[in-house]
């Protein structure tokens, strides 16, 4: 009932689990590296299997994740497309049904099937600041409580629906300054989706791209690559290489050049040609 767990749960399953495993489904990190320069590749199904089962067992039992139940609630701690019914000890079986674009829209209809009297807790993500509800359009007040879940308590009638809209914004990240690797850097992140930059979507080499921390990014969908992805597009900084032929060093000049940017998301890296990504950029002003 803490919505600070299922936080934890959700980064991890979109970004840490999926990047795990290619696009196809054939191939497996032992690792995830937040930064390559291009070595660094899924290996295919061994023959003696440690740690690529883990991943499939984790991906078939996904459905026990998007639900949990108290003794006279249901808890939504997923939004993920699809039909439950859910035991809660002093109600009975209540059958719920989520339809979404999650995690690239943050709207999310929510069918109530069971009438009766009992409490739809929704959780609203950490990443989330403004999020709206609904009831058979009827707004609510959408504030969560201290755990990080709406509460909603009220007699349900069978086809109910309660409709969220969890507006995501694309935000720039920076790590606790004693994480000495990412000092000075940002990483982005859109909804739950943590975004890279790859060599083959950016003209200059990844490492040196710098992005101000004021500029502002778009979203857009794109159902031709990699299987369908919101890509992030804008505008960066990488240094001039003018006037560096033949020299290793020279005296310090704030010499930029800007640079049109691309970010796809992490879990889908590594699924094109061979090619440099980073996670973390560099910070400018």
């Amino acid at each position: 009932g803490n919505a600070a767990y299922a936080d934890v749960m959700e980064q991890t399953l979109y970004n840490g689990v999926l990047s795990g495993v290619s696009l196809d489904g054939t191939k497996f990190f032992y690792e995830n590296p937040l930064e390559t320069t291009g070595k660094h590749h899924r290996t295919g199904w061994f023959v003696c299997a440690c740690c690529p089962p883990n991943i499939s067992r984790l991906l078939a039992s996904l459905g026990r994740y998007v639900y949990a139940a108290s003794d006279d609630g249901l808890w939504v701690n997923l939004y993920i497309g699809g039909h439950a019914s859910v035991a809660i000890p002093k109600v009975g079986t209540v059958g719920i049904r989520q339809e979404t674009d999650y995690p690239w829209s943050g709207d999310v209809k929510i069918t109530i099937e069971t009438a009766g009297e009992y409490t739809v807790n929704l959780r609203i993500p950490g990443w989330c600041t403004d999020a709206t509800a609904a009831i058979n359009g009827a707004a609510i007040h959408a504030a969560p409580g201290d755990c990080g879940y709406l509460h909603i308590h009220r007699t349900w009638n069978a086809g109910d629906v309660i409709t969220l809209s969890l507006p995501m914004d694309v935000r720039m990240i920076e790590a606790n300054p004693k994480v000495r690797h990412d000092v000075g850097r940002i990483a982005l992140q859109r909804g739950p989706i943590v975004y890279c930059l790859e060599s083959m979507d950016n003209a200059a080499p990844v490492y040196a791209i710098g992005l101000p921390v004021e500029e502002e990014l778009t979203a857009k969908y794109d159902p031709n690559l990699l299987g369908g992805v919101v890509v992030l597009r804008g505008d960066g900084l990488t240094p001039d290489d003018a006037g560096w032929e033949g020299k290793l060093y020279k005296e310090a000049e704030h010499r930029c050049k800007s640079i049109r940017i691309t970010a796809i998301p992490y879990y889908a890296w590594d699924n094109r040609e061979p090619g440099s990504m980073i996670v973390w950029l560099r910070k400018t002003m």
